[in-house]
C-alpha cells in the first residue's frame, strides 16, 4: 500500500507532460503511486506519457474529452495511499515537495490538506517575475488562518489555494467535486473543504506553476465563453456560502464584521449576510442580497422581525 497517491491530470500538453512526469518520479520521497489521466488529448501527450517505464505508474487515458470532473472519477476511485496529491501536466514540482508535506501532516493530525508556496514559470520553464498589478503575484502567498478565517477570506477574495501544490488525508469528505463547475472547480472544492476542516500553507516554495507569457498579456487570449462561464460559476459559488446562515454561533465565527448587526443581544442572520453580500465586489453577491431581503420581506413574522431590529422595511428595500 503506498503513501501518497498522486493523481496527475493531463490534457494537450505536449510540451511540458514530460517535465510534470519527471519532477514526480524523481521526488526524494519514493512511496508513491503516480496515476495519470488524459481526458483524451488530440496532440502527442498520450504517446509520450506511454514512454515512461516505472511500476508506480497506472494509466487512464481516455479517447474522448470527458471533462475534469468525470476524467478525474476512475483514478480517484483507483487510489490507495494514505494521502492524495493532485499534480498537472504542464507544472512542476520541486524534488522535496512530498517529503516536506508528509512529514508535516504526519505531525499534525488536526489538518486534512497541506499546501505550499509557489514559484512562477513560463513557457520555456523560467523565472517569470509578474507585474505587481497581476492577479497571480500574491493570489497563493497566504498567511495561515483558522478554518474560519479562511472562509471568510475565500468569501471576500474568492480562490487562494493553488491545486497542484495539495497534499491531502485520502477522504472522500476532503473532495467536493462538481460536475458543473469547469471555472471554478477548485474553488467549490476549498469552500467545502475549509467548512469542515482545517488546512494548512506551507512557507515553501515547493512548486513551479506555469503560466504562459503571451496569454497573459493578451486580453484577446479570454474567451467570451469563458467570462461568461465564469460569471455564472461564481454565482453558484456565491450560493455555496449559505450553509453558514444555519447556525448563528458559525455564523459569527466566519464572518466577524457582522457583529454590527446584534441589537440588544439579537441578530437575524438572513439580514447581516445580506449586508455583507451588498459590500462585495461581485455583482453576483448583491443578487444573492436582494433575494434575501425579498424573502425576508414577504415573510410576515420576519418582517416585522427586522423591522423591529434594525427599521428595515419594505421602503428601504
Amino acid at each position: 500500500m503506498p503513501k501518497i497517491s498522486v493523481i496527475l491530470s493531463s490534457y494537450n500538453h505536449e510540451k511540458y507532460i514530460a517535465a510534470s512526469i519527471e519532477s514526480v518520479l524523481s521526488q526524494t520521497f519514493s512511496d508513491f503511486e503516480l496515476l495519470i489521466f488524459d481526458d483524451g488529448s488530440s496532440d502527442a501527450s498520450q504517446k509520450i506519457i506511454r514512454s515512461f517505464d516505472d511500476p508506480r505508474i497506472k494509466l487512464f487515458l481516455y479517447e474522448k474529452n470527458r471533462g475534469p470532473f468525470h476524467a478525474i472519477q476512475e483514478p480517484l476511485k483507483n487510489s490507495r495511499g494514505e494521502y492524495i496529491a493532485f499534480h498537472h501536466s504542464d507544472d512542476i514540482w520541486e524534488p522535496n515537495k512530498l517529503s516536506a508535506q508528509v512529514k508535516f501532516l504526519d505531525a499534525h493530525r488536526e489538518y486534512a490538506a497541506c499546501f505550499t508556496q509557489v514559484k512562477f514559470i513560463d513557457e520555456s520553464g523560467a523565472p517569470y517575475d509578474l507585474p505587481e498589478t497581476h492577479p497571480y503575484r500574491n493570489i497563493f502567498r497566504q498567511k495561515n488562518r483558522s478554518r474560519e478565517e479562511w472562509l471568510n477570506y475565500l468569501f471576500w477574495h474568492s480562490n487562494c489555494f493553488c491545486n497542484p501544490s495539495a497534499l491531502f488525508r485520502n477522504d472522500a469528505e476532503n473532495f467536493s467535486l462538481n460536475p458543473c463547475l469547469w471555472q471554478l472547480p477548485d474553488y467549490f472544492m476549498w469552500v467545502k473543504l475549509c467548512a469542515r476542516q482545517n488546512v494548512y500553507v506551507l512557507e515553501r516554495e515547493l512548486i513551479k506553476f506555469r503560466l504562459r507569457r503571451a496569454e497573459q498579456e493578451s486580453v484577446s487570449s479570454i474567451s467570451l465563453e469563458k467570462m461568461v462561464r465564469a460569471a455564472n460559476e461564481t454565482d453558484i459559488m456565491a450560493r455555496e456560502f449559505l450553509f453558514l446562515l444555519r447556525d448563528r454561533k458559525e455564523f459569527l465565527a466566519v464572518f466577524p464584521e457582522a457583529q454590527e448587526f446584534i441589537r440588544g443581544g439579537q441578530i437575524e442572520i438572513e439580514f447581516a449576510f445580506a449586508q455583507l453580500c451588498l459590500r462585495h465586489k461581485l455583482p453576483a453577491y448583491h443578487r444573492i442580497a436582494l433575494e434575501l431581503l425579498y424573502g425576508l420581506l414577504i415573510s410576515p413574522k420576519k418582517s416585522a422581525a427586522i423591522e423591529k431590529i434594525y427599521g428595515y422595511d419594505s421602503k428601504k428595500f
